[in-house]
């Protein structure tokens, strides 16, 4: 599940010969609000996508950068718990060995207010051996240092 790379992960993926043996298929998501009928179980997902809140974070590993506004690490936060959420939901949805997801900001403009540069949280779920839950097995915090949206979307790809 992409967002705010826009398919560019999904493509990535794509470009390796070989790749059509493994991979399922992506949706893109950019406005999570207006996007519930792309995402796989409907509703009930795109509800627990936009309840997501920066209220827990979903592994005490990922480190915010210091130097950010508070509204903008919330903000952060709730990319984390999205992604985190997002990534579970797909693979046990779709039964897959391992998914994706991914949800930022590229720029040129950003909300918060006050933000000025780009990132992007990325939550890879997955089982460890067959027949097990999923659970996320990675999750980062890419930060850019500026705000050109094709060159952010191309790093967080």
């Amino acid at each position: 599940l992409e967002s705010s790379c826009g398919g560019l992960i999904s493509s990535s993926l794509m470009s390796v010969p070989g790749s059509s043996k493994v991979f399922f298929g992506s949706t893109i998501a950019y406005n999570t609000k207006k996007s519930g009928p792309l995402l796989c179980g409907g509703d009930e997902l795109l509800d627990q996508l936009l309840s997501a809140s920066g209220d827990q974070n979903g592994d005490a590993n990922i480190e915010i950068q210091a130097d950010l506004s508070e509204e903008t690490k919330q903000y952060i936060k709730t990319k984390i718990n999205w992604t985190r959420d997002a990534a579970l939901s797909y693979c046990n949805h779709m039964s897959t060995d391992f998914a994706i997801a991914e949800g930022g900001a590229t720029g040129p403009t950003f909300h918060p207010k006050g933000m000025t540069t780009g990132f992007a949280v990325l939550a890879v779920a997955g089982r460890k051996r067959k027949g097990e839950s999923v659970e996320i097995l990675a999750q980062k915090v890419v930060y850019s240092t500026h705000a050109d949206r094709e060159g952010n979307m191309r790093l967080y790809a």
